[in-house]
């Protein structure tokens, strides 16, 4: 029996910093509803089940996917989910002609716009400190890559049928800063409220933990026995404080060490957006990193106008060597330096140009740390 181009549309539901839902995170299929359970049976979802069960990867929607230059297709990634024995079978006695489904998600990716930080690396579209900040300034909309987003879109979704969640195997939590989002703090109090807890757990967090939410967070991620947190730091010193603008980097590594003293059963890890900021502190973070026993992993920052002044091609090539060198010496997990040897294979020079002056002023003026870019990354350009 054939099988459908990808298992997503039956296995999992990502939901977007806007409150759009899609079978997965890189798919360009958007959908509007009010809860988890309409958008999953939404008449865009089912038209897109249809052409999958028809063996079609909707070009206009999995353009990723069917990308020949490719190496790895994210939709085999979902194969885990739903692909056991007879998975093909199961999934057309399940759903409908017109594309309807019995089947719920596997596993949920649940991402809010709310956040606390505005991080210099990041948009409008998942911070809603920078949409505040954007508004007071009167900041061109299109500098933060923001669409037309409401500060309620995503707090006001919710679960109208709880065996919803309870069915789910995983949830993807990330942001914006989840530990923000009414939606996850509803989820997780219905899960241990009704003693359904199995299901695993995954954050990807700024580790700020606003409103004092880390007691709370504790407490309820002591009930899940598969719980893993993936912390978001840019660099260490104030390197980190001027790029994740609102933070303390000191505050921050309190809370890893609390968590890692209160959350013993917990997988932790560090995740860092690799910038000109990040390199010249790098050999900073994998020390504490190993010091706290933390896997650490980067990726190259995604460059726009707004953020271009960070790039960290900018550096001369010997001060950007220097830096991952020294970071191998030190780095001692066999994922971290597959990561810094990517990250140093991937250097071309780009030279500053006076779009990387107008923007690190625009922003110290607003944010503070004014002379910053000139006084400490230029030199090493």
């Amino acid at each position: 029996m054939k099988r459908p181009a990808c298992y997503a549309p039956w296995s999992h539901l990502n939901v977007d910093a806007g409150g759009e839902m899609r079978p997965c995170c890189i798919c360009r299929l958007k959908i509007k509803a009010k809860t988890l359970e309409e958008g999953w049976n939404s008449p865009e979802m089912k038209a897109f089940r249809v052409r999958m069960l028809n063996g079609e990867m909707p070009p206009e929607y999995c353009d990723h996917c069917i990308d020949p230059r490719r190496t790895w297709i994210y939709a085999k990634s979902f194969d885990y989910d739903v692909a056991k024995g007879d998975a093909a079978e199961q999934v057309l006695l399940k759903t409908k002609p017109d594309g309807e489904t019995l089947f719920v998600p596997v596993s949920i990716d649940l991402r809010t716009h709310l956040c606390n930080l505005k991080c210099r690396t990041c948009s409008g579209f998942a911070s809603s400190a920078m949409r505040s900040e954007r508004k007071k300034h009167d900041i061109p909309i299109q500098i933060y890559r923001e669409t037309e987003l409401s500060d309620l879109h995503l707090s006001d979704l919710t679960v109208a049928n709880q065996t919803f969640v309870e069915s789910a195997k995983k949830f993807y939590w990330a942001g914006g800063e989840p530990f923000m989002s009414p939606l996850h703090w509803e989820v997780l109090d219905y899960l241990i409220k009704t003693n359904n807890t199995k299901a695993f757990m995954f954050y990807s967090t700024n580790a700020t933990f606003p409103g004092k939410t880390l007691e709370r967070a504790i407490e309820a991620l002591s009930h899940f026995p598969k719980v893993e947190l993936a912390f978001s730091l840019d660099g260490d010193g104030e390197y980190s404080d001027y790029v994740r603008s609102g933070s303390s980097i000191d505050e921050i590594w309190e809370n890893i060490r609390i968590l890692k003293a209160r959350l013993p059963h917990a997988k932790f890890s560090v995740d860092t957006t690799i910038t000109n900021c990040g390199i010249l502190s790098l050999e900073g973070l994998i020390q504490k990193c190993v010091e706290h026993d933390l896997l650490w992993t980067g990726h190259l920052l995604n460059r726009w106008d707004y953020n271009c002044y960070l790039g960290e091609k900018m550096l001369r090539k010997e001060v950007f060597d220097s830096h991952l060198d020294a970071a191998l010496k030190i780095a001692t997990h066999p994922e971290s330096i597959k990561s810094l040897n990517f990250i140093k294979s991937s250097y071309s020079h780009l030279p500053v140009t006076e779009a990387d002056y107008v923007e690190s002023e625009r922003y110290e003026k607003i944010r503070g740390m004014e002379g910053f870019f000139k006084e400490k990354i230029v030199p090493f350009t």
